[in-house]
């Protein structure tokens, strides 16, 4: 698999984690977790999805985990001095 195809099958991955039922979790006024069922009842959990924040209050990363086999990929933003996103890597842990 080259880089750009393995590149294309990490983002699919975060794609199909945005689809289905969701629930949220907040702390402090931030969204720290996101769990993603496949079915409306949300008895069938298929992904979670952590959220960082570093001390500026910037989302830093979001850790996504499959739970069907636990495989995780992590999302990773970066920021310059003036608070503005310049970077985004996404990579399987």
């Amino acid at each position: 698999m080259t880089a750009i195809s393995a590149r294309g099958a990490i983002l699919d991955i975060f794609e199909q984690a945005s689809a289905g039922s969701k629930s949220f979790v907040f702390a402090s006024g931030k969204l720290t977790k996101v769990e993603v069922f496949s079915d409306e009842a949300m008895t069938d959990l298929h992904f979670t999805k952590d959220l960082t924040y570093n001390g500026n209050g910037e989302l830093v990363t979001v850790l996504l985990t499959r739970a069907g086999d636990g495989s995780q990929w992590q999302k990773t933003l970066t920021y310059n001095g003036g608070g503005e996103l310049v970077d985004v890597t996404v990579a399987p842990l």
